[in-house]
């Protein structure tokens, strides 16, 4: 385990999405890697339920199902907790910043947590001292998958998503202390 933790090697999950787009850590405490599911051909427009003016409407957006797998790499004497948090992948530029969230309006698109092995995680939520829901716990070298829609904005094909999106950014909590775990996107 220290030889996978000092190279970054992820654990074996055949859940992850059809294209990785890079790994990042936080030394000898957590890493993380992100992969997007390609659709069959290629497209991100998926229809989403919003509410305008207390209506409900169906609108056609560009939607990328991204999945990072979080492991606790290197804290034995507490869990790393994961608060809940709108996930989202920066797509900036040198003269504008863009950051592309979560999906939040539509049930069909709500954020899972799974094991390793594609189960349900069992996300017996804590609430910390501060107010925060924690959504997930993780000891020593335990792993999970969260599955998240992110509207990808000007984006039609997941081709495009990769090149626009620079990282992801989770938020991660260690023994009180809230840090973020950043997981640049490689271009290749």
């Amino acid at each position: 385990y220290q030889r996978m933790n000092v190279a970054n090697v992820k654990p074996k999950c055949h859940f992850e999405g059809s294209l990785y787009l890079g790994g990042g850590r936080i030394e000898n405490v957590t890493s993380g890697w992100a992969s997007i599911v390609e659709r069959s051909n290629g497209e991100t427009k998926r229809s989403v339920l919003s509410v305008v003016d207390g209506s409900t409407k169906y609108a056609s957006l560009p939607v990328v199902e991204l999945r990072i797998l979080v492991q606790n790499t290197g804290v034995a004497d507490a869990p790393i907790l994961i608060p809940e948090q709108i996930i989202s992948v920066d797509a900036s530029t040198k003269r504008r910043g863009v950051e592309m969230f979560e999906i939040t309006t539509d049930n069909r698109f709500s954020k899972r947590f799974t094991n390793l092995d594609g189960s349900m995680r069992d996300n017996s939520c804590t609430i910390s001292n501060i107010g925060v829901k924690n959504v997930a716990k993780l000891g020593l070298f335990e792993s999970t998958m969260i599955h998240t829609f992110i509207h990808a904005v000007s984006s039609p094909t997941t081709s495009k998503f990769r090149a626009k999106a620079k990282y992801v950014k989770i938020l991660v909590s260690v023994r009180g202390t809230t840090l973020p775990l950043v997981i640049p996107v490689v271009t290749s």
